[in-house]
């Protein structure tokens, strides 16, 4: 038998464009020797390997997926304070840093719908642009629907909206569970199948009593998989005594699960909006946090 090995001056491959780059070699030099024999160099030929394509995060699905923790801030209508006349909601989320924005989000619901319609059955949909330049990257969308205990339960779809010569997408959605005492939303992907559960314990007085002191207004979710081992944390927190006292505007805090992919963070902050509408939007003459 031949007893060879083979030396390459191959360098370092490159990456443009999220392309694998060939370097350039035109062969392998190769070093044979045969039995009793002396060594011998030959060259063998290599053919050009493909381009490979690598996959790119879109700027919006990039952030999110540096992002352990993110904040929900409700910007205070000063309009519908005074009056009484409820306005779209507008939303920014924030990095961890609190400072940093991330997303606006933004409302969109007819006007006679918001008067008639209390935040738990109100059909709308969420604009989510990123900051700053306001590029859409997100569509949240929930209809009406006429709920009765178990039976026909909200539902509120998460649409990819970042490919601009393309129709959206369905990236998954979060539906509001019928429960005895807790506050239960289930999490799905774009093939239906379970990937979160996120639920809020009864035995919290927020839930129950209107007040503006902070101890009733820290509010906890917590994000669940599938077998019900907590992973993450969904947090309604005090926004100070005016703010709770006088307006429905509210401020959250979420905790993503540690090996959540982009696209379910994504379902994961339309859970937040979904719980904001449910339970914390309301007017003066309603029950509060039904």
């Amino acid at each position: 038998g031949f007893f060879c090995f083979a030396t390459s001056s191959m360098s370092l491959a490159s990456l443009k464009g999220g392309k694998y780059v060939q370097p350039p070699v035109d062969a392998i030099v190769m070093q044979i020797a045969p039995p009793g024999g002396s060594f011998y160099r030959t060259a063998l030929p290599l053919a050009p390997l493909p381009p490979v394509t690598l996959p790119l995060l879109f700027p919006g699905y990039a952030t999110l997926a540096s992002q352990r923790k993110i904040f929900i801030k409700q910007k205070v209508e000063m309009f519908e304070v005074i009056t009484g006349f409820e306005t779209a909601n507008r939303y920014k989320v924030l990095q961890e840093d609190k400072k940093t924005p991330m997303f606006l989000s933004i409302e969109k619901s007819g006007c006679l719908t918001r008067q008639i319609f209390p935040g738990d059955c109100r059909p709308f949909e969420m604009e989510v642009l990123m900051m700053p330049e306001k590029r859409r990257f997100l569509r949240f969308r929930r209809e009406f629907t006429c709920t009765l205990l178990c039976f026909n339960r909200p539902v509120l779809e998460v649409f990819d909206e970042s490919k601009r010569d393309a129709p959206p997408q369905l990236l998954g959605k979060v539906k509001n569970a019928w429960t005895l005492c807790d506050r239960l939303f289930l999490l799905y992907d774009e093939k239906n199948h379970l990937i979160f559960r996120v639920n809020g314990r009864c035995c919290q007085c927020g839930l129950f009593f209107q007040c503006p002191c902070s101890p009733c207004n820290n509010i906890e979710f917590h994000i669940q998989t599938p077998d019900k081992t907590t992973v993450g944390i969904i947090r309604k927190e005090w926004s100070g005594c005016g703010k709770e006292l006088f307006t429905d505007a509210d401020n959250f805090s979420c905790e993503f699960p540690p090996d959540a992919t982009p696209h379910a963070k994504a379902v994961i902050l339309a859970c937040v909006f979904l719980i904001d509408y449910m339970y914390f939007e309301r007017k003066d003459h309603e029950t509060p946090y039904r």
